[in-house]
């Protein structure tokens, strides 16, 4: 991932794994190695009320030690740390796009995402007076960099978290994946050993206001791809 983002021109990476941050140790040490500057964090499954939501912590290197916390608790202990909070696709999945006010950014671009998504995140982070940031929600390396963050700040952690809570963003660059990317993205984490088929009759594609080349997915298809587990699985026959 980090040398993806070298390769693509970016100058720093976001690190958030679904639910861990086992990762971080290796993505610094390439962050040093590659000259891209790294900042930790995690993306955590939340609950909001009766739902459930993705929030990203940025500038944390461990998981919080609450039990069963919420969005409020998260914020919070991010803030103490001295990270920064982003809703993520705020408006995707289930829609919620509530729990924003708590946040400080608003992730108004995520590239697995639809423009109808991108438009609702937009009007509800300039009604709420929330920073803006755009997500490549990368699960591979070919998705880095579809979604590019300017921030106005020196290149540290420290001053990019602080730029992000004062609202010294803006959207760089906006890409929406291309199938092809996400099939191979797919197949690439499919367990050959497992000999599982996968088929992809719940794919659709969809153009124009609904997202170029956005994918709508079955039930089971998307939760597969929420989830950031590993496979094999396959969809209903």
């Amino acid at each position: 991932m980090v040398l993806a983002a070298k390769r693509r021109g970016l100058d720093a990476i976001a690190l958030t794994d679904h639910d861990t941050c086992a990762g971080l140790p290796e993505a610094l040490e390439a962050g040093e190695r590659y000259g891209v500057l790294v900042i930790p964090g995690v993306e955590l499954l939340l609950r909001y009320g009766s739902r459930h939501c993705h929030v990203l912590a940025l500038g944390v290197g461990e998981m919080p030690a609450l039990r069963d916390p919420g969005v409020t608790d998260v914020v919070k202990w991010v803030r103490d740390q001295g990270g920064a909070t982003v809703d993520a696709h705020p408006f995707m999945f289930n829609g919620a796009g509530r729990r924003a006010g708590l946040c400080d950014a608003v992730e108004v671009h995520n590239s697995t995402g639809q423009r109808i998504t991108d438009l609702r995140a937009e009007v509800m982070a300039a009604r709420l007076g929330k920073s803006r940031v755009a997500g490549s929600d990368a699960h591979s390396p070919e998705m880095v960099g579809l979604g590019r963050t300017w921030v106005d700040s020196e290149p540290t952690v420290p001053a990019m978290l602080q730029a992000i809570r004062e609202g010294r963003t803006r959207i760089a660059s906006r890409t929406f994946i291309r199938p092809a990317w996400f099939f191979r993205w797919v197949e690439r984490y499919c367990d050959p050993a497992a000999k599982t088929r996968v088929k992809f009759t719940g794919a659709v594609l969809y153009t124009g206001l609904l997202g170029q080349n956005a994918l709508a997915l079955t039930t089971d298809f998307a939760s597969c791809v929420c989830s950031g587990q590993r496979w094999p699985w396959r969809l209903p026959e």
